[in-house]
């Protein structure tokens, strides 16, 4: 009698333990996370020109194009960048760092780089073909503000002029 008593406990808890797993399971999928946007969401300065120039709709769907391409022109040379980056972290913790090989890989690394440089150029001609002649003194503006903040971030002189002071959720 007293075992048939602890087996039917032991049935009503495994019962109520599988109840509750198929409950969180079931409850669980309704609250998943939905996938992220699809649109890429690129630095400041290129979604800073749509916005600040004023495109039209048709000009928006141009940039829209043309900066897809530019990404899609860009990002495998950064991929190669980043291998170079790993090859010569490798070099650099071996007992007897290969500098013949590390100056190679910093060549290599140059000249990726001045292939991205020299594509992010021809896209901003290209921005500047779709612009009419106000806009494009405006992006003129713009270009110089952008070399100018990236130059003063550089040397570490954009402290304290209020950017990302919301970061991680603190007030600075």
């Amino acid at each position: 009698m007293k075992t048939y008593k602890n087996l039917t406990i032991l049935f009503l808890v495994l019962f109520l333990i599988s109840t509750v797993a198929l409950i969180t399971i079931l409850t669980g999928n309704q609250f998943t996370r939905k996938p992220a946007e699809t649109t890429p969401m690129y630095g400041r300065g290129f979604m800073y020109i749509k916005n600040q120039l004023g495109f039209s709709t048709t000009q928006e769907i141009k940039y829209d194009s043309l900066l897809a391409e530019y990404h899609r022109s860009v990002s495998p040379l950064r991929e190669e960048i980043s291998d170079i980056q790993v090859a010569m972290l490798t070099q650099f913790t071996d007992s007897f760092p290969d500098t013949i090989k590390l100056d190679q890989l910093a060549s290599d690394a140059c000249l990726i780089q001045n292939k991205i440089r020299q594509l992010t150029f021809h896209h901003l001609i290209a921005v500047r073909d779709i612009s009419t002649p106000e806009q494009q003194t405006g992006l003129k503006s713009l270009y110089y503000e952008m070399i100018n903040e990236s130059k003063n971030n550089r040397l570490h002189q954009n402290q304290g002029r209020g950017r990302n002071r919301f970061r991680h959720g603190q007030q600075q």
